[in-house]
């Protein structure tokens, strides 16, 4: 049907046929005429209700409608939503849609469950053993002091853990049979480290998604300097043991018995005065040197109150028990003070002390133990320097400072140091790899305290008696002894085998240091015990190995100029020390036997190990001396093994394997007699030099490997 507007068009069309157009053959319609007709069959079927629309494609087209619609829709839901909440400020903040946001309108799969607790419930049966007489067996919450009412959901609560984990926050309350203790950084390390229940305390042992080789590679870079962070609360069981007293004087009386009369730290004006703290050893009550207990920070307070002196006591959770009972037996009150220790080290360690005081203060050239006072969160804290060696690039990752604080500004001060200075956050396998790296390597307890008792648990396998962290020393040693990269597997396989319960050590050797006492009629008849030389008494074994060869003359290479003919070795090589004359040998081997024959104490002697050439060696490798001429009858000393390896691996600042290891006295005296496998060794970075001797290590299977031995101090 034609309107009057289309027919008046079609008259003024011209009549004359287009070019294009075929002559109309028959009934044949003109193609004009076959579009409009089309156009009227779709609008026809587009109005006929019985017709079909594709609902696909119509969802497709109207898409970016229903999309804004549902936009609108969200953010009027938010803005009413905040408008309910007082806050007034919905419209300012963006939030990417379908994210959970405080109007919780989140995807499936960011819910919560909710039906984890019904009040409505009946969790136990009415009546019964109580209208008998017999008492409602107690629920976990009641056993632990808590409100019976409280269901797992609250008892799951983030807060109410670290309440209930943090009960030795309060000296009062402080129990040492607590299941487990927490860090007051306990939470930020759970998502990002790996955590185990040791020594009574959760304690961070490796980053999940880092090696411990990262860390010192970040604490001694010059590029990019930066520094590392440690909470070791738990290494000094989260408190001080305080001793008061009338005077100074009279806790140095107390002091030197159990750490010995002759320290010659108690001579030091800094120290009594409360400007410095000291490392030392503890041993029972008037027994120095005989059964040490372990190794200690003493530090007295700077008060200048009359009448009010005292002096605090930092030691490891395993020794403290022991150390308060020898405490005890000095008839003096011991108090326990709440702290937490935060370690910072590396090359910006100083840097950050300083922003934390606040104002400038000369901190480069502090000593070691040296005490500076600080206020964090309004509370006092105290700063102390660790330098115990020279600094130099191998030392920068294990220096720095200690910071001593309450624990209630722990964790603000852990969380300003890592957001706002770039400190990087390690654990006890970062830390021990440091002071392993550092030169010469820093003791680490209990596994280089071998004469200790707990040393003895640490060395035992799990199988000493009479120790409840036997099996905790057991997992300590898989975490240290494994490899230095990522450490997830065999952390879990470690868990598995050691926490569980299981008596299987897999690779986990045990060492037996009576092994490297001879045991003879008279030789040492009131002890059974082998004990680590430390300090000045090591003095004598030193200056021997140093009388053992002649070093090279460097007079040459220092008057001349010319250009060398061949590369220069590496400051870093072995030279063979020259010989030594007849009357020299003649005079080391009389130092040798009247040194020996003044040994009245079974002696064992701490010493660095370092890789010569090819090869690399384990913990619990024996070493052995090198055999002289096959016609000399030396069978002794390479049968007879001169000690153990106790801590290993590759050092990159060393550029070859090294490790740590003990040695019997006697043994290596009779190795220096008239040795010819002297070395001559440059100290790094200074133009020290000292002796040492070149050994054999052989492990279980047979491997043997060429080792440098020098004695440590």
């Amino acid at each position: 049907m034609s309107t009057p507007s289309s027919s008046r068009k079609r008259k003024d069309r011209p009549t004359t046929p287009h070019r294009r157009d075929k002559p109309h053959v028959g009934d044949q319609q003109p193609p004009s005429r076959q579009r409009r007709r089309q156009s009227d069959f779709d609008t026809h079927q587009f109005l006929d209700a019985s017709a079909s629309v594709h609902a696909g494609l119509f969802g497709a087209r109207r898409l970016p409608e229903i999309k804004a619609l549902w936009r609108s829709i969200v953010s009027d839901q938010l803005e009413s939503s905040h408008d309910a909440a007082g806050d007034g400020g919905g419209s300012t903040k963006t939030r990417r849609i379908g994210a959970s946001g405080g109007g919780k309108i989140s995807s499936r799969h960011l819910r919560r469950r909710t039906n984890s607790h019904k009040r409505r419930r009946q969790r136990f049966t009415g009546g019964g053993a109580e209208d008998e007489g017999i008492p409602a067996p107690k629920s976990k919450s009641i056993e632990e002091g808590q409100d019976s009412g409280l269901n797992r959901r609250a008892r799951r609560k983030p807060t109410f853990l670290k309440e209930l984990h943090s009960r030795w926050w309060d000296a009062s309350c402080a129990d040492d049979e607590q299941a487990c203790n927490w860090l007051p950084t306990h939470l930020w390390h759970a998502k990002r480290f790996h955590m185990a229940e040791l020594f009574s305390w959760s304690v961070p042992l490796v980053h999940t998604n880092r090696g411990s080789r990262a860390s010192l590679r970040l604490a001694a870079s010059v590029t990019d300097p930066k520094c590392t962070v440690q909470d070791a609360t738990w290494e000094v069981n989260g408190r001080a043991l305080r001793l008061a007293g009338e005077s100074v004087q009279s806790l140095v009386t107390a002091l030197q018995r159990l750490c010995g009369s002759d320290a010659e730290f108690f001579l030091d004006g800094p120290f009594l005065g409360g400007k410095r703290a000291v490392d030392c050893e503890l041993y029972e009550v008037d027994s120095c040197p005989l059964r040490p207990i372990g190794p200690a920070v003493l530090s007295f307070d700077s008060s200048d109150d009359v009448g009010k002196s005292a002096v605090s006591i930092l030691v490891h959770p395993m020794i403290q028990k022991q150390t308060e009972v020898e405490l005890a037996k000095l008839d003096r009150a011991i108090l326990h003070a709440p702290l937490s220790l935060i370690r910072l080290r590396g090359r910006t360690a100083t840097s950050t002390v300083k922003r934390l005081i606040g104002h400038d203060e000369n901190l480069d050239g502090c000593s070691h133990g040296s005490l500076f006072d600080l206020e964090i969160m309004g509370k006092a804290a105290t700063a102390r320097c660790h330098r115990p060696n020279r600094l130099h690039s191998s030392n920068i990752p294990s220096a720095g400072w200690d910071i001593v604080c309450h624990p209630s500004s722990s964790l603000d001060l852990f969380k300003d140091v890592v957001n706002n200075c770039g400190a990087c956050a390690i654990g006890m396998v970062e830390h021990d790899k440091a002071q392993l790296e550092a030169y010469p390597p820093l003791p680490m307890f209990p596994r280089d305290y071998p004469d200790t008792q707990a040393g003895r648990a640490y060395w035992s396998g799990g199988q000493h008696p009479g120790t409840k962290y036997s099996k905790d020393c057991l997992f300590v040693r898989s975490c240290l002894e494994m490899s230095w990269g990522k450490t997830s597997t065999a952390l879990r396989k470690a868990k598995r085998l050691c926490l569980s319960g299981s008596n299987r050590t897999g690779a986990i050797s045990i060492i037996d240091w009576d092994k490297l006492i001879p045991r003879t009629k008279n030789d040492y008849a009131g002890s059974t015990a082998p004990l680590v030389v430390r300090g000045s008494f090591g003095a004598p074994f030193v200056q021997l190995a140093n009388g053992c060869g002649r070093f090279q003359s460097s007079a040459l290479d220092q008057t001349t100029t010319r250009r060398p003919r061949r590369r220069k070795r590496s400051p870093n090589s072995f030279v063979k020390a020259s010989s030594l004359s007849t009357a020299e040998y003649s005079s080391q081997s009389n130092l040798c036997r009247q040194l020996k024959s003044s040994l009245s104490l079974p002696a064992i002697l701490r010493c660095e190990l370092i890789c010569e050439g090819k090869g690399r060696f384990e913990v619990g490798d024996s070493i052995f001396t090198v055999s002289r001429d096959p016609g000399e009858a030396n069978g002794e000393a390479v049968n007879q093994p001169l000690g153990f390896v106790s801590s290993c691996g590759f050092s990159p600042s060393r550029g070859k394997p090294h490790g740590v290891g003990f040695i019997g006295a006697s043994r290596f005296i009779d190795a220096l007699d008239r040795t010819e496998h002297a070395v001559g060794v440059t100290i790094p970075q200074s133009n020290e030099r000292k002796m040492a001797l070149r050994v054999v290590v052989k492990s279980g299977n047979g491997a043997s490997c060429g080792v440098i031995l020098s004695l440590l101090s």
